[in-house]
């Protein structure tokens, strides 16, 4: 490090401190990635997420050790000293990377952690994306209380849902990465019992579901092709897809006037990558009996996948 970078670091103004961390993070030397530790105690919490951004992707293993023990200082006293939750999300997210088991428990306190702040004189929870970041964490280093921690996250619906949902979106993401058999039927839980939940976390859990490769995949699938939402049930039937079983292909084929345009053309592309003959079959029957919009989709989509030639 040079002296003017030492300067700034230590400088009484946070802009100075800024440009020195934005110094230190561009170069990415090992020893500046070691003074940048120092900043994730700064005064500024702006500051000390910046430096924990930079070490989220550039920190090398043997800087766990420091990574968790600021982790531990930011959960001491986490609206003082990590308002927002960034660094310690940062710091969660580099710990996983190297799969760091001594910070198992730490990331359970993670998981578990809901921080209250007040902003535009309401209260939110800003800890959703920590512990969406601790939950992938538990997953990567695959912790025996893993599946419970995380499960327990997939069903919290405390507060808003829309704006703790990203803590929801986590848990399933993390399901999938754990490869656990026993997280699909937790995921199937949820997609058959959705009450109070937000798309973008169904969505997550149809994913995770086909992700883990579950054999019953199809059956908390389908009843989302009815869904009163066309985005959602367009999105299930794509999803359904990737299953590649009959019983998929039929329902589908079933739900595709329900569509119109575009959404119509995703659903028709969905059976035919259904990939069975009865998949087949559906698509070059609505291609000849179907009504116009129905037909039209078969078109395109026997054309993209080249089954006949384009018109």
């Amino acid at each position: 490090m040079d002296d003017g970078v030492s300067r700034l670091l230590s400088s009484s103004k946070t802009e100075d401190r800024i440009r020195a961390v934005q110094r230190l993070a561009a170069s990415g030397s090992a020893d500046d990635l070691k003074l940048l530790l120092a900043a994730l105690r700064d005064r500024s919490s702006y500051v000390a997420g910046l430096a924990a951004a930079a070490l989220e992707d550039q920190a090398p293993w043997e800087l766990c050790h420091d990574l968790l023990a600021a982790f531990d200082y930011a959960m001491a006293a986490g609206p003082k000293r990590d308002p927002g939750c960034s660094v310690r999300t940062h710091l969660a997210i580099a710990l996983g990377r190297h799969a760091y088991a001594f910070a198992a428990d730490a990331m359970r306190a993670g998981v578990a952690c809901v921080q209250v702040e007040y902003i535009g004189g309401m209260p939110v929870d800003t800890a959703p994306p920590l512990r969406a970041a601790c939950a992938q964490v538990l997953a990567e280093i695959r912790h025996p209380d893993a599946l419970r921690d995380i499960g327990l996250l997939l069903f919290e619906l405390t507060g808003s849902p829309m704006e703790t949902a990203a803590a929801r979106v986590g848990a399933a993401r993390a399901l999938a990465r754990l490869a656990d058999a026993a997280g699909a039927t937790l995921l199937a839980i949820k997609l058959r019992n959705p009450a109070g939940e937000v798309p973008e976390v169904i969505t997550e859990c149809m994913q995770a579901l086909i992700q883990l490769e579950d054999e019953r995949a199809h059956e908390a699938l389908i009843p989302y092709l009815s869904a009163e939402e066309l985005p959602m049930a367009a999105f299930a039937a794509m999803t359904l897809a990737r299953t590649r079983r009959v019983e998929a292909a039929l329902a589908i084929a079933d739900c595709v006037d329900r569509f119109r345009g575009e959404l119509q053309e995703t659903v028709v592309l969905a059976l035919a990558r259904c990939g069975v003959p009865e998949a087949r079959d559906a698509v070059e029957r609505l291609a000849a009996i179907g009504r116009p919009g129905a037909k039209r989709s078969a078109r395109l989509t026997m054309e993209a996948m080249g089954w006949i030639a384009p018109e």
